[in-house]
């Protein structure tokens, strides 16, 4: 007997309770979907059943009057749509039923926190360093980091250099020294309002087009529109997945309107589509206020198919409040593949907008990030949705670096090891589970890292490429303050450099001093002077030390600047400074080992 001949003669029909549902926006070929019967949002009723390799989609539809959103009878279920109509005559059908789960599909509005545009591109991305490909081509092509992309000193830093104290906070500037691969190879979906797919950022980073689609036209054309209050919020997610894994593909699929309108059967449909077309990794800055079947039979489905769900954990900071399927990140058939992101602020306090509680997995910054927006904008955003992007790329980033097949199952545990917990001491007055994202920690946490820079604690000269002259304490100064220039090499003790590890970064001690090399002052600002100081642990006192060709460039993790050679000077006694990353031979050394 198949499914649908016992459904006919199952014991029980089980009504869900059938409550308000609230979705908000928080925070491969493939045949086209199902398209709801219903004409508008939230109308009729969502059926879960369960079906076998032999039952019929057709079959199915006309037994119940329905629509088939999620057909996965290799998974042994089925999710339709039901109209108001259908679903009446089921309850009053007399008809005894097993393994079915009714619940209603509610229209909603968002409360999300949304972005609002600002500033535009600034001429267009290809105006910005050579467009996205400069930076997003790994670190020998962006030469330099982040504002290498973001135009170095020519060009206004708007994004994502506006997001440095985040990218500080969750190591992001570590990781992008340590990555080989930048997302490459790792398809994201991006469930949401659509993306402006017009924009520079996108370009060349989107799926081919026959695989977007827009479940609110029908279509397939998810184009994030413009004139509503929430215009953007998915481009602006999509854009911050982008600026933590650059080279990730981006699969756009839209589920709500321009107002943050949505219901529970177009993101069932929705995430059923992104399976199927291959995504490794989705994006939900989207959840339902009160628990769904259905929502929770799809997640479960996307982890037997070693998908993972990214979820925003919702903006009502409210205890235990964290929506579906956020809070779904430590259910037995989820867990591992669902993770439910609350915020965090600049201080690594929870945010007061944040849902959080035992059911949340992690937390990321979300407020006040810049990201794309419609129209060659940069938008100010705040919420969990744009917290989770943050976690959905550090997910692309790592999997991009896995080398085994068999490890792309274990990156819940890579992830969990990494997350940062030392701030649950200083959230403890309100919960002690808002652990939160260092993409530095994952990246290093991954099988069989390596160092891809492979420099070895010892005693170096560092020779710049430009001017062949060696990094110098001026006058063989012994005294904090002293001034650091280039010179010609000549074997003396203050052309000697003591490059030791620190946690993710380097320090610099002269060999004559025993005072390590420092931003005067803690500056970040481009051409703030390069002196010796006694160590204290700060980051202006500490460096990445990043491969560039068969040289080396040093940026100091404080203002993400790169030890750059005044003016492309080439006489002794030539000042040293910090300067926006360019990749030039001023900003080259060689590294001379001397041990």
């Amino acid at each position: 007997m198949n499914s649908v001949t016992s459904l006919k003669k199952g014991l029980a029909l089980v009504l869900s309770a059938i409550a308000l549902v609230v979705l908000s926006a928080c925070g491969g070929n493939v045949s086209a979907p199902a398209k709801a019967p219903s004409t508008s949002l939230g109308q009729g009723f969502l059926l879960t059943v369960k079906v076998s390799p032999q039952d019929l989609k057709a079959a199915l539809e006309q037994k119940f009057g329905g629509k088939a959103i999620a057909w996965q009878p290799s998974a042994g279920f089925a999710i339709l749509q039901l109209s108001n109509q259908a679903a009446a005559q089921l309850k009053s059908s007399g008809v005894s039923l097993q393994d079915v789960t009714l619940e209603a599909n509610q229209p909603v509005q968002s409360p999300e926190l949304q972005a609002q545009g600002s500033s535009a591109w600034a001429g267009g991305w290809n105006a910005w360093a050579g467009g996205w490909n400069a930076w997003a081509g790994g670190w020998s092509a962006w030469a330099g980091g982040i504002n290498a992309w973001a135009g170095g000193s020519t060009y206004p830093a708007e994004l994502p250099a506006n997001n440095r104290a985040a990218w500080l906070q969750i190591g992001l500037y570590q990781a992008h020294a340590l990555s080989r691969n930048f997302g490459a190879g790792v398809k994201v979906a991006v469930i949401d309002t659509g993306i402006d797919l017009n924009h520079p950022i996108f370009q060349g980073h989107l799926t081919p087009s026959n695989e977007w689609y827009d479940f609110i036209g029908d279509d397939g054309y998810p184009q994030d529109i413009t004139g509503g209050k929430f215009s953007g919020h998915g481009t602006a997610v999509a854009g911050l997945i982008l600026q933590v894994a650059p080279q990730a593909t981006i699969l756009p699929i839209r589920v709500l309107n321009s107002d943050g309108g949505g219901d529970i059967a177009t993101v069932v449909s929705a995430i059923s589509y992104a399976i199927s077309d291959g995504a490794q990794i989705i994006n939900l800055s989207v959840g339902a206020n009160t628990d769904s079947n259905s929502l929770h039979t799809i997640s479960a489905y996307a982890k037997q198919m070693g998908v993972y769900i990214v979820a925003s954990a919702g903006n009502d900071g409210k205890k235990d409040g964290i929506t579906a399927p956020a809070r779904y990140s430590w259910s037995d058939d989820t867990k591992g593949y669902t993770f439910g992101i609350g915020s965090v602020d600049a201080n690594d306090m929870l945010s007061s907008f944040s849902n959080y509680g035992s059911a949340l997995y992690a937390t990321a910054p979300g407020e006040k990030l810049f990201s794309s927006f419609p129209g060659n904008q940069v938008a100010n955003a705040t919420g969990t949705s744009f917290a989770a992007p943050l976690v959905t790329g550090a997910l692309a980033l790592a999997y991009s670096e896995l080398t085994n097949p068999a490890d792309n199952a274990r990156l819940q545990t890579f992830l969990w090891s990494s997350l940062d917990f030392s701030i649950n001491q200083k959230n403890a007055n309100k919960t002690t589970n808002v652990q939160r994202l260092n993409v530095a920690n994952l990246i290093r946490s991954l099988p069989g890292f390596t160092l891809p820079t492979q420099i070895k604690p010892g005693v170096y000269n560092l020779v710049n490429t430009n001017s062949g002259k060696c990094l110098d304490v001026a006058g063989n100064s012994t005294a904090n303050g002293g001034n650091v220039d280039i010179s010609t090499c000549n074997g003396s003790t203050n052309q000697k450099w003591l490059i030791e590890t620190v946690g993710n970064n380097y320090k610099l001690t002269s060999v004559n001093s025993s005072k390590v090399l420092e931003v005067s002052g803690g500056s970040t600002k481009p051409g703030a002077n390069i002196q010796q100081w006694n160590y204290w642990g700060g980051l202006n006192q500490q460096w990445l030390i990043q491969p560039n060709g068969s040289n080396y460039q040093l940026v100091s993790p404080n203002s993400n600047l790169c030890l750059d050679v005044y003016n492309f000077g080439t006489n002794d006694g030539t000042n040293v400074q910090q300067w926006s990353c360019t990749g030039s031979g001023a900003q080259q050394w060689q590294l001379l080992a001397l041990f």
